[in-house]
């Protein structure tokens, strides 16, 4: 019963992102943020990120965050490959990696800087006619 409970609770929110999605909004940042706030839910993170790709200096922007640190995320960008995120980015393949510590793609030094501690990430490519315009990624699901 108790999977029955969590199986409805994914579903609606799968069908709230979809119709977020079908929406017609006036602010694409609105729209973007209410999807992170949903696929947050979603999976359990304890926090998340939707950073995009600036074409011009091939760098990762925070965007939007949702979490205790939000605020301090602004600050920080990374290069193209550099991270989960950027290794994300650059490939324009999903990530999932279940310990942050044992992976070399990971780049602590944010979590440092900001007193966060990530454990684990889940990280999704945006993408526009196969090109990454984005990632999303869940932190500690």
């Amino acid at each position: 019963m108790l999977t029955s409970n969590i199986d409805a609770k994914r579903l609606a929110t799968l069908i709230e992102i979809n119709t977020l999605i079908n929406f017609d909004y006036q602010d694409a940042h609105s729209l973007l943020e209410r999807i992170l706030e949903s696929a947050t839910r979603l999976t359990s993170g304890e926090a998340s990120s939707l950073l995009l790709v600036n074409s011009e200096n091939n760098k990762l922007y925070f965007e939007i965050s949702i979490g205790s640190k939000e605020k301090e995320l602004k600050k920080f960008s990374l290069n193209m490959g550099e991270g989960i995120a950027g290794w994300v980015a650059k490939n324009s393949t999903s990530l999932i990696v279940n310990d942050v510590d044992t992976d070399p793609r990971y780049f602590s030094e944010i979590g440092n800087k900001i007193g966060f501690n990530t454990k684990s990430i889940l990280a999704v490519p945006m993408l526009i006619k196969d090109e990454c315009v984005g990632v999303l990624e869940i932190i500690n699901r």
